[in-house]
């Protein structure tokens, strides 16, 4: 009878093991490759939408058991209740096509046994795809060298990660990479900034006829501060793994600078990813090891709290309620602030829906309202936002208890991707929920330290992944 038990057991296993497999890896990517290629022809309504955000959440629930990610698909009705709406921008293409490259892209590496790159690389890597392609195909030079800046960035990190990880095991040294790659990183990062700056300075001083290439050095300024905030755990990690703190040091100052020189919220985002890395290893050899979640969100609050302060003692010696009338005032977005809470003030528990800006005229930059929490009020009303705020503070749970690398990763890019989303229009789509989910979850984050999710205090974990590496 065990024995029975025993084969029907396996035999479950197996079955479930097959099945995730032939939907994560192979259904799902067709269906997102036809919705993906529905979307970029536009002849995709609202529905067709609603329909894929129904079938990403369900295979989200189902492979990496996120039971408790269910009241996300409260955001549904909101989503359709305008579907009449021909999507006719290649926004929602930009939304949907980073998932279903890293799903394909994961799609191709099952049979292989050593991957060389984890899951979460190659989503970003998916990303920087999506936007060289989109790039192209809106003709814009600006979106182009993003896109390769971001490819080349997320593939260095990588690297950097891997190597600087096993700089003290037997791995053979004919070509010692760590230093470059994490120097060529910092350069990256560093360059990033520099532009910043000449952008501010070209801008200021020079005709506009003497600037060149002026959408991509000033107006997405923030799409590169994006870029940098979603790469900038490698390198960190990269630079802690390895005890390099001056650098980190050094670099923390010169953004300080920078933030100084610019005024731009990029610089300072880059400086409040740095800051709390600095202390993390001391973090790490903490003996109460069931503290650790706790331990690390005190010190993101303390150094977020030290950063407004130190910003708002450089540039508002002025009380702060003057500094946010004077930047919602210039920027504009005090308007669409109120705009957005006039909807929502509307229909407060269900929103007004996500087309609804589109098909009434307001005047919107995209259509969209330039802060996540206003957009989740305004289409969702109550409700999507009650949905949309859980999810949020379950993952977030469940990635700082989780111990390993990977985890890591995912938390902070996590983190500082949820922070900037609330400040600029480039992530206050609530759609925009679902790329989140593919740079954080796609690839099922194994607790047991499986599958590149290596517990970071594990000496066994570290010399397989060298030989993983090695041969």
């Amino acid at each position: 009878m065990l024995t029975l038990n025993h084969q029907v057991t396996n035999t479950l296993e197996k079955l479930k093991s097959y099945c995730e497999n032939f939907i994560y890896g192979k259904l799902f990517p067709v269906i997102l490759c036809l919705f993906t290629l529905a979307f970029f022809f536009g002849n995709l309504s609202m529905v067709g939408f609603g329909v894929l955000v129904l079938i990403g959440s369900f295979i989200l629930i189902v492979y990496d058991d996120m039971t408790p990610t269910l009241p996300v698909l409260l955001l549904l009705p909101m989503t359709m209740r305008d579907s009449s709406i021909l999507v006719k921008e290649f926004y929602p293409y930009f939304l949907i096509a980073p998932a279903f490259i890293a799903l394909i892209i994961n799609f191709i590496r099952f049979p292989f046994k050593k991957p060389l790159f984890d899951k979460l690389s190659y989503t970003l890597i998916g990303i920087s795809i999506t936007t060289i392609t989109g790039g192209l195909f809106t003709s814009s030079l600006a979106d182009f060298y993003m896109g390769i800046g971001f490819f080349l960035l997320t593939g260095l990190c990588a690297f950097a990660v891997h190597f600087v990880y096993n700089n003290k095991t037997k791995c053979p040294k004919k070509i010692n990479l760590t230093n470059y790659f994490c120097y060529c990183l910092i350069l990256t990062v560093n360059l990033a900034c520099v532009q910043m700056v000449y952008a501010r300075i070209y801008v200021k001083f020079l005709p506009s006829s003497h600037f060149p290439f002026p959408s991509f050095c000033w107006a997405n300024t923030a799409h590169i501060a994006n870029l940098i905030i979603i790469a900038l755990p490698f390198l960190c990690f990269s630079l802690v793994k390895s005890r390099r703190i001056f650098p980190i040091l050094i670099n923390l100052l010169f953004f300080y600078v920078c933030l100084y020189l610019t005024k731009s919220e990029a610089c300072l985002f880059i400086a409040l990813g740095f800051t709390p890395l600095l202390v993390l290893n001391v973090l790490r050899q903490s003996p109460k090891k069931n503290l650790f979640a706790i331990y690390q969100f005190v010190l993101f609050c303390i150094c977020a709290v030290f950063l407004i302060v130190v910003y708002f003692a450089i540039f508002a010696p002025y009380d702060l309620i003057s500094f946010l009338e004077r930047a919602l005032s210039d920027s504009g977005r005090n308007q669409i602030y109120l705009t957005g809470f006039e909807l929502f003030i509307k229909n407060p528990i269900f929103g007004s829906g996500i087309g609804y800006s589109s098909n009434n005229g307001l005047e919107l930059y995209g259509g969209y309202f330039h802060s996540t929490i206003i957009q989740a009020l305004a289409n969702t009303g109550i409700i999507g936002l009650i949905a949309y705020a859980f999810l949020y503070i379950f993952r977030i749970k469940k990635l700082t208890l989780n111990k390993t690398l990977l985890g890591d990763y995912a938390l902070i890019s996590f983190v500082m991707y949820t922070i900037y989303a609330c400040v600029d229009n480039s992530d206050c789509n609530v759609i925009l929920l679902y790329i989140t989910l593919a740079i954080t979850f796609v690839g099922k984050i194994n607790e047991k330290g499986n599958d590149f999710s290596l517990p970071l205090s594990s000496k066994e974990s570290s010399a397989m992944l060298s030989n993983q590496f090695c041969k």
